[in-house]
């Protein structure tokens, strides 16, 4: 099997030195990297990715191995994937893609541990005429609908079905560390897009009705001149008149560090790569309960937290059988459960 990452930014280098890392595991004979503009001054970094095995391709490279690649990760910037994808479904031996984070038009909305309804598979007819499986298209929510997803379903107690209503502040950090692009110089506020605010709760939403739930959840954003990690603080009501005592996801962390560069520093000394795989950090000796309500703040990782949601997605797409399996183990080895 044949992959290719199409963008060796923050998340395809991360999800690249993942794949390659479980590369036994997920059996696949060779990853591609398509960087669609080189620089100069990240030559280390991609002589970097190809000691771990990385082959990295140009522009002018992609049409020979297009005949070839069975899935793609499309991980390019904004608006990137919906622009490649007329390109994807031309390639005949391709079975499935994935994109990240804005790209809702590209596919069905993904995040590991969130069941998506059946959908009945289409078919395509390859160049003899036979008919041949659909690829599969799928669009990885962002960072921060990780975030509130997997806040919904700690607190509660893997039973979002109880949830009345929930409201988000999603407080975001600049850029990444690495970049030096879109650093604000004060707190900037975003636009509500519609009634459920901004799009992480458009993206939640779209989540839970592919589960088959149904929700009252809204979002704020505000972006804050820090490079760290993105921070959000929750609001959320329970139909039966109490939050659920049992808490717990495998994709939340729970901590009592009510500072984020301690969360972000355990993760550049212990993470994989430097990065957190959590979805979320709660802080959970800071809840506040009122009446059926339960209000309180988390911390947010980000390019490292959709990480295992993205190679989900193509297991699951692909049909894998161990599928399972090979995303707990994953999971184990990279997920802190307290910090």
């Amino acid at each position: 099997m044949k992959l290719l990452i199409n963008g060796l930014g923050n998340i395809g280098t991360t999800l690249a030195n993942v794949l390659l890392r479980y590369r036994n595991e997920l059996g696949f004979s060779t990853l591609y990297g398509l960087k669609n503009m080189p620089k100069a001054w990240e030559a280390v970094q991609y002589e970097l990715l190809q000691e771990q095995g990385l082959t990295i391709i140009t522009k002018e490279q992609l049409p020979a191995i297009a005949q070839s690649v069975d899935y793609v990760f499309d991980t390019t910037a904004n608006g990137g994937a919906c622009a490649n994808k007329a390109m994807y479904q031309t390639w005949p031996a391709l079975k499935g893609a994935t994109a990240q984070g804005s790209e809702e038009q590209f596919g069905k909305p993904y995040m590991v541990g969130w069941p998506r309804v059946p959908e009945l598979p289409g078919q395509l007819k390859n160049r003899t005429g036979a008919a041949v499986a659909e690829p599969a298209f799928t669009t990885v929510v962002s960072c921060n609908t990780h975030g509130i997803l997997s806040l919904l379903a700690y607190l509660s107690g893997g039973d979002p079905d109880s949830i009345q209503s929930a409201d988000f502040v999603v407080v975001r950090r600049s850029e990444d560390l690495g970049n030096h692009q879109r650093h604000v110089a004060s707190n900037v506020i975003a636009r509500h897009r519609g009634p459920m605010g901004t799009h992480h709760a458009e993206d939640a939403n779209r989540v839970l009705a592919a589960a088959g739930l149904s929700l009252r959840v809204s979002s704020s954003d505000i972006t804050t001149p820090d490079q760290l990690m993105h921070s959000v603080r929750f609001s959320v009501s329970f139909k039966d008149g109490h939050a659920p005592q049992s808490r717990g996801t495998p994709y939340v962390a729970e901590t009592s560090c009510f500072d984020a560069n301690r969360i972000f520093d355990i993760g550049r000394r212990y993470g994989f790569q430097g990065r957190l795989y959590n979805h979320a950090v709660v802080v959970s000796n800071n809840l506040l309960h009122i009446d059926s309500m339960v209000l309180g703040w988390a911390f947010v990782p980000q390019e490292g937290n959709t990480i295992i949601s993205t190679i989900a997605s193509m297991l699951e797409n692909l049909k894998h059988p161990d599928a399972t399996n090979i995303v707990n183990k994953i999971r184990n080895d990279l997920t802190f459960s307290a910090f």
